[in-house]
């Protein structure tokens, strides 16, 4: 039974994966985070087609910033986020255009490393986003993307009713490793 189920379970995978496009992200950010101060860092994702409209992707961003550097009062900031997501597709008829919306949900971890010695505090918690932008469709496989969102943690520890939430811009490339960005005979 167990060989039955293994079996069906990758021809299952190998048919749904056989008609999907699968693509990777890797992105700029800036990403507004509250409390833990305005951060600039960078992020990759990955996903899969699941309709011409519709993707499911996981999305980890990288944030960094520090503020007081090479003074006694030095502090880091450290803020990441690692999600899971649903993003639509709106395909322009006459242009290679794209307007996508996404809505994630996963974890966010905040650290801050004040005066550079043992004073840090860490904490980790759910973090929501939501994103909407533009992609312009280069080719079959390159397209690169801006979009807006806006983020928001909830922590229950170190940052506890802190306000780490906030604006986030990303600017990317989507690079699509199988099937395509749109179909050749997209109308445009």
């Amino acid at each position: 039974m167990k060989k039955i189920i293994m079996l069906f379970a990758i021809w299952f995978a190998s048919m749904s994966a056989a008609a999907a496009a699968v693509y990777v992200d890797g992105m700029g950010a800036y990403t507004g985070a509250g409390d833990a101060k305005n951060q600039f860092g960078f992020g990759f994702g990955a996903g899969l087609s699941i309709t011409d409209n519709v993707n499911v992707l996981a999305r980890g961003i990288m944030n960094s910033v520090t503020k007081n550097a090479n003074d006694p009062n030095e502090t880091r900031y450290y803020y990441n986020m690692i999600m899971g997501a649903v993003e639509y597709a709106y395909g322009f008829k006459e242009v290679p255009l794209l307007w996508t919306s996404s809505a994630g949900v996963g974890m966010g971890m905040v650290r801050v490393q004040l005066d550079i010695v043992d004073n840090e505090f860490s904490d980790n918690g759910i973090c929501i986003a939501g994103w909407t932008g533009l992609t312009y469709v280069a080719t079959q496989h390159v397209a690169p993307f801006i979009q807006v969102g806006y983020h928001k943690s909830f922590f229950n520890s170190d940052f506890k009713g802190e306000n780490i939430s906030g604006f986030q811009f990303l600017a990317g490339v989507r690079i699509t490793l199988l099937g395509g960005n749109r179909a050749i005979g997209g109308g445009y």
